[in-house]
Protein backbone atom coordinates (compact mmCIF):
# COMPACT_ATOMS: atom_id res chain seq x y z
CA UNK A 1 0.00 0.00 0.00
CA UNK A 2 2.80 2.42 0.89
CA UNK A 3 4.54 1.70 -2.44
CA UNK A 4 1.32 2.43 -4.34
CA UNK A 5 0.96 5.80 -2.59
CA UNK A 6 4.40 6.79 -3.87
CA UNK A 7 2.90 7.08 -7.38
CA UNK A 8 -0.44 8.79 -6.87
CA UNK A 9 0.32 11.09 -9.81
CA UNK A 10 2.53 11.12 -12.90
CA UNK A 11 4.90 13.68 -11.43
CA UNK A 12 5.86 11.42 -8.53
CA UNK A 13 6.35 8.55 -10.95
CA UNK A 14 8.78 10.36 -13.26
CA UNK A 15 10.61 11.86 -10.30
CA UNK A 16 11.16 8.32 -9.03
CA UNK A 17 12.22 7.11 -12.48
CA UNK A 18 14.72 9.98 -12.86
CA UNK A 19 16.18 9.24 -9.45
CA UNK A 20 16.61 5.59 -10.42
CA UNK A 21 17.82 6.28 -13.96
CA UNK A 22 18.81 9.89 -14.79
CA UNK A 23 19.01 8.99 -18.49
CA UNK A 24 15.49 7.60 -18.85
CA UNK A 25 14.09 9.48 -21.92
CA UNK A 26 10.40 9.18 -21.00
CA UNK A 27 11.03 10.50 -17.50
CA UNK A 28 13.18 13.30 -18.89
CA UNK A 29 10.41 14.22 -21.35
CA UNK A 30 7.86 14.43 -18.54
CA UNK A 31 10.23 16.46 -16.38
CA UNK A 32 11.00 18.86 -19.23
CA UNK A 33 7.32 19.31 -20.04
CA UNK A 34 6.59 19.99 -16.36
CA UNK A 35 9.40 22.56 -16.11
CA UNK A 36 8.12 24.35 -19.22
CA UNK A 37 4.57 24.46 -17.87
CA UNK A 38 5.92 26.00 -14.66
CA UNK A 39 7.89 28.60 -16.67
CA UNK A 40 11.22 27.29 -15.38
CA UNK A 41 12.93 27.75 -18.71
CA UNK A 42 16.52 27.23 -17.56
CA UNK A 43 15.62 23.91 -15.94
CA UNK A 44 13.63 22.95 -19.04
CA UNK A 45 16.60 23.69 -21.29
CA UNK A 46 18.92 21.47 -19.26
CA UNK A 47 16.34 18.66 -19.20
CA UNK A 48 15.74 18.94 -22.95
CA UNK A 49 19.47 18.69 -23.64
CA UNK A 50 19.77 15.69 -21.30
CA UNK A 51 16.85 14.02 -23.03
CA UNK A 52 18.28 14.74 -26.47
CA UNK A 53 21.56 13.06 -25.51
CA UNK A 54 19.90 10.18 -23.63
CA UNK A 55 17.66 9.23 -26.57
CA UNK A 56 20.55 9.00 -29.04
CA UNK A 57 21.49 5.58 -30.33
CA UNK A 58 18.29 3.73 -29.47
CA UNK A 59 17.11 1.28 -32.11
CA UNK A 60 14.52 2.57 -34.57
CA UNK A 61 13.23 6.11 -35.07
CA UNK A 62 13.08 8.27 -31.95
CA UNK A 63 10.54 11.06 -32.48
CA UNK A 64 10.94 12.03 -28.82
CA UNK A 65 14.54 12.96 -29.61
CA UNK A 66 13.26 15.43 -32.21
CA UNK A 67 10.81 16.78 -29.64
CA UNK A 68 13.65 17.28 -27.15
CA UNK A 69 15.44 19.34 -29.81
CA UNK A 70 12.35 21.50 -30.38
CA UNK A 71 11.87 21.96 -26.63
CA UNK A 72 15.53 22.93 -26.27
CA UNK A 73 15.09 25.60 -28.94
CA UNK A 74 11.98 26.98 -27.22
CA UNK A 75 13.63 27.03 -23.80
CA UNK A 76 16.77 28.64 -25.20
CA UNK A 77 14.64 31.33 -26.81
CA UNK A 78 12.89 32.07 -23.52
CA UNK A 79 16.19 32.59 -21.66
CA UNK A 80 17.69 34.70 -24.47
CA UNK A 81 17.47 38.48 -24.11
CA UNK A 82 16.22 40.63 -26.98
CA UNK A 83 19.65 42.23 -27.31
CA UNK A 84 21.14 38.86 -28.34
CA UNK A 85 19.87 39.00 -31.90
CA UNK A 86 22.44 36.49 -33.15
CA UNK A 87 21.13 33.70 -30.90
CA UNK A 88 17.51 34.54 -31.67
CA UNK A 89 18.22 34.46 -35.41
CA UNK A 90 19.94 31.10 -34.98
CA UNK A 91 16.86 29.73 -33.19
CA UNK A 92 14.60 30.87 -36.05
CA UNK A 93 16.92 29.22 -38.57
CA UNK A 94 16.86 26.05 -36.47
CA UNK A 95 13.05 25.91 -36.57
CA UNK A 96 12.98 26.74 -40.29
CA UNK A 97 15.27 23.84 -41.12
CA UNK A 98 13.60 21.50 -38.62
CA UNK A 99 10.10 22.12 -39.98
CA UNK A 100 11.11 22.14 -43.65
CA UNK A 101 12.75 18.74 -43.34
CA UNK A 102 15.93 19.60 -45.23
CA UNK A 103 19.47 20.13 -43.97
CA UNK A 104 20.87 20.11 -40.45
CA UNK A 105 19.05 22.04 -37.73
CA UNK A 106 21.68 23.50 -35.38
CA UNK A 107 21.89 25.38 -32.10
CA UNK A 108 25.41 26.51 -31.29
CA UNK A 109 25.93 28.94 -28.38
CA UNK A 110 28.30 29.19 -25.46
CA UNK A 111 26.12 26.79 -23.47
CA UNK A 112 24.15 24.81 -26.07
CA UNK A 113 25.58 22.50 -28.73
CA UNK A 114 22.86 20.60 -30.58
CA UNK A 115 22.34 19.43 -34.15
CA UNK A 116 19.83 17.10 -35.76
CA UNK A 117 19.25 16.03 -39.35
CA UNK A 118 15.90 17.46 -40.45
CA UNK A 119 15.48 14.71 -43.05
CA UNK A 120 16.47 11.98 -40.59
CA UNK A 121 14.08 9.36 -39.27
CA UNK A 122 13.72 10.96 -35.84
CA UNK A 123 12.43 14.25 -37.24
CA UNK A 124 10.43 12.61 -40.03
CA UNK A 125 8.57 10.40 -37.56
CA UNK A 126 8.04 13.39 -35.28
CA UNK A 127 6.47 15.41 -38.13
CA UNK A 128 4.27 12.46 -39.15
CA UNK A 129 3.27 11.63 -35.60
CA UNK A 130 1.27 13.57 -33.02
CA UNK A 131 -0.12 16.58 -34.90
CA UNK A 132 -0.51 18.49 -31.64
CA UNK A 133 3.22 18.36 -30.94
CA UNK A 134 4.05 19.50 -34.47
CA UNK A 135 1.53 22.36 -34.26
CA UNK A 136 3.00 23.51 -30.95
CA UNK A 137 6.46 23.54 -32.50
CA UNK A 138 5.15 25.85 -35.22
CA UNK A 139 3.79 28.20 -32.57
CA UNK A 140 7.16 28.21 -30.77
CA UNK A 141 8.83 28.94 -34.10
CA UNK A 142 6.43 31.82 -34.77
CA UNK A 143 7.07 33.36 -31.36
CA UNK A 144 10.83 33.20 -31.92
CA UNK A 145 10.49 34.71 -35.41
CA UNK A 146 8.61 37.75 -34.12
CA UNK A 147 11.55 38.56 -31.88
CA UNK A 148 13.75 38.98 -34.96
CA UNK A 149 11.06 40.81 -36.94
CA UNK A 150 10.69 37.82 -39.27
CA UNK A 151 6.96 38.09 -39.73
CA UNK A 152 7.37 36.48 -43.16
CA UNK A 153 8.15 33.29 -41.21
CA UNK A 154 6.03 33.89 -38.13
CA UNK A 155 2.67 34.43 -39.83
CA UNK A 156 2.58 31.20 -41.89
CA UNK A 157 3.72 29.22 -38.86
CA UNK A 158 1.11 30.66 -36.50
CA UNK A 159 -1.65 30.22 -39.09
CA UNK A 160 -0.62 26.60 -39.52
CA UNK A 161 -0.69 26.18 -35.76
CA UNK A 162 -4.24 27.50 -35.53
CA UNK A 163 -5.44 25.30 -38.39
CA UNK A 164 -3.81 22.18 -36.95
CA UNK A 165 -4.49 22.54 -33.21
CA UNK A 166 -7.89 22.66 -31.52
CA UNK A 167 -6.40 23.28 -28.08
CA UNK A 168 -7.07 26.90 -27.12
CA UNK A 169 -4.65 26.96 -24.18
CA UNK A 170 -1.95 28.67 -26.26
CA UNK A 171 -4.20 30.96 -28.28
CA UNK A 172 -3.10 33.95 -26.22
CA UNK A 173 0.41 33.38 -27.56
CA UNK A 174 -0.97 33.09 -31.09
CA UNK A 175 -2.79 36.39 -30.64
CA UNK A 176 0.45 38.02 -29.50
CA UNK A 177 2.23 36.76 -32.62
CA UNK A 178 -0.35 38.50 -34.81
CA UNK A 179 -0.12 41.63 -32.67
CA UNK A 180 3.67 41.80 -32.87
CA UNK A 181 3.32 41.52 -36.64
CA UNK A 182 0.65 44.28 -36.75
CA UNK A 183 -2.05 41.90 -37.95
CA UNK A 184 -4.65 43.41 -35.67
CA UNK A 185 -7.78 41.82 -37.11
CA UNK A 186 -6.34 38.33 -36.78
CA UNK A 187 -4.99 39.11 -33.32
CA UNK A 188 -8.42 40.28 -32.16
CA UNK A 189 -10.24 37.40 -33.86
CA UNK A 190 -8.13 34.88 -31.95
CA UNK A 191 -8.42 36.77 -28.64
CA UNK A 192 -12.20 37.23 -28.98
CA UNK A 193 -12.53 33.50 -29.66
CA UNK A 194 -11.42 32.84 -26.09
CA UNK A 195 -13.54 33.14 -22.95
CA UNK A 196 -13.87 36.91 -22.69
CA UNK A 197 -15.70 36.62 -19.37
CA UNK A 198 -12.31 35.94 -17.83
CA UNK A 199 -10.73 39.22 -16.71
CA UNK A 200 -7.33 38.41 -18.25
CA UNK A 201 -8.87 37.66 -21.66
CA UNK A 202 -11.08 40.73 -21.55
CA UNK A 203 -8.00 42.80 -20.74
CA UNK A 204 -6.10 41.22 -23.65
CA UNK A 205 -8.88 42.18 -26.07
CA UNK A 206 -9.02 45.70 -24.65
CA UNK A 207 -5.25 46.08 -24.94
CA UNK A 208 -5.22 44.89 -28.55
CA UNK A 209 -8.02 47.28 -29.47
CA UNK A 210 -6.14 50.14 -27.83
CA UNK A 211 -2.83 49.27 -29.50
CA UNK A 212 -4.51 49.06 -32.91
CA UNK A 213 -5.71 52.66 -32.57
CA UNK A 214 -2.17 54.02 -32.07
CA UNK A 215 -0.19 51.61 -34.26
CA UNK A 216 -0.27 53.77 -37.37
CA UNK A 217 0.50 57.07 -35.73
CA UNK A 218 3.71 58.96 -36.34
CA UNK A 219 5.73 59.11 -33.14
CA UNK A 220 6.93 62.70 -33.28
CA UNK A 221 6.26 63.50 -29.62
CA UNK A 222 7.56 61.95 -26.42
CA UNK A 223 4.01 61.03 -25.42
CA UNK A 224 3.65 59.02 -28.63
CA UNK A 225 6.90 57.16 -27.93
CA UNK A 226 5.84 56.37 -24.37
CA UNK A 227 2.49 55.05 -25.57
CA UNK A 228 4.16 52.85 -28.19
CA UNK A 229 6.69 51.57 -25.66
CA UNK A 230 3.83 50.57 -23.37
CA UNK A 231 2.07 48.91 -26.31
CA UNK A 232 5.14 46.79 -27.11
CA UNK A 233 5.43 45.89 -23.42
CA UNK A 234 1.82 44.66 -23.46
CA UNK A 235 2.75 42.49 -26.46
CA UNK A 236 5.65 41.08 -24.38
CA UNK A 237 8.09 42.68 -26.80
CA UNK A 238 10.77 44.02 -24.46
CA UNK A 239 13.16 44.89 -27.25
CA UNK A 240 10.51 46.87 -29.09
CA UNK A 241 9.55 48.69 -25.90
CA UNK A 242 13.16 49.78 -25.44
CA UNK A 243 13.70 50.80 -29.06
CA UNK A 244 10.64 53.07 -28.92
CA UNK A 245 12.34 55.09 -26.18
CA UNK A 246 15.84 55.37 -27.66
CA UNK A 247 15.24 58.52 -29.76
CA UNK A 248 13.92 60.28 -26.65
CA UNK A 249 16.58 59.05 -24.21
CA UNK A 250 18.00 62.43 -23.18
CA UNK A 251 14.60 63.90 -22.53
CA UNK A 252 13.42 60.86 -20.57
CA UNK A 253 16.43 60.64 -18.25
CA UNK A 254 16.34 64.36 -17.44
CA UNK A 255 14.75 63.50 -14.07
CA UNK A 256 15.21 60.60 -11.67
CA UNK A 257 11.84 58.98 -12.32
CA UNK A 258 12.43 59.05 -16.07
CA UNK A 259 15.96 57.70 -15.67
CA UNK A 260 14.69 54.76 -13.63
CA UNK A 261 11.96 54.05 -16.19
CA UNK A 262 14.40 54.14 -19.10
CA UNK A 263 16.91 51.98 -17.22
CA UNK A 264 14.40 49.29 -16.34
CA UNK A 265 13.08 49.15 -19.90
CA UNK A 266 16.65 48.83 -21.22
CA UNK A 267 17.53 46.17 -18.63
CA UNK A 268 14.47 44.11 -19.57
CA UNK A 269 15.65 44.08 -23.19
CA UNK A 270 19.19 43.08 -22.25
CA UNK A 271 20.64 46.49 -23.09
CA UNK A 272 22.86 46.51 -20.04
CA UNK A 273 25.19 49.43 -20.73
CA UNK A 274 22.40 51.90 -21.62
CA UNK A 275 20.59 50.76 -18.47
CA UNK A 276 23.61 51.36 -16.26
CA UNK A 277 24.30 54.71 -17.93
CA UNK A 278 20.74 55.87 -17.30
CA UNK A 279 20.91 54.81 -13.66
CA UNK A 280 24.05 56.89 -13.21
CA UNK A 281 21.89 59.98 -13.77
CA UNK A 282 19.44 59.07 -11.03
CA UNK A 283 20.91 57.02 -8.18
CA UNK A 284 24.15 56.12 -6.42
CA UNK A 285 26.24 53.14 -7.60
CA UNK A 286 25.11 51.13 -4.57
CA UNK A 287 21.45 51.86 -5.27
CA UNK A 288 21.96 51.05 -8.95
CA UNK A 289 23.41 47.65 -8.08
CA UNK A 290 20.47 46.87 -5.80
CA UNK A 291 17.97 47.96 -8.44
CA UNK A 292 19.54 45.82 -11.15
CA UNK A 293 19.49 42.79 -8.88
CA UNK A 294 15.84 43.41 -8.04
CA UNK A 295 14.88 43.88 -11.67
CA UNK A 296 16.73 40.72 -12.66
CA UNK A 297 14.67 38.72 -10.18
CA UNK A 298 11.44 40.35 -11.31
CA UNK A 299 12.22 39.85 -15.00
CA UNK A 300 13.75 36.37 -14.52
CA UNK A 301 16.91 37.33 -16.36
CA UNK A 302 20.56 36.71 -15.50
Amino acid sequence: MRHTQDFLDDRRLWQHELAENPKQPLALRAACQDAMSRHRSRDALLLALRGFEASEGWSGPQPDRAEFAARAARSLELVTLDSDGATLAQIVDFYDTFLNGQGTARLHTNTVKLSIEAAGLDVRYFRKGDSTRVAMTKLWAALAATRTERCDKALPWVRDYLSESHDTSEHISASLVFGRCSQWEEALRVARGLDTTQPAIAELVQNLESIRTIAGRERTQLEDALAWSRARTLLLDRGGAYQALVPWRDEIIANQQGALFFARTAWAAGEDEPARAALAFGVSPEQASDLLATWSRELDRP
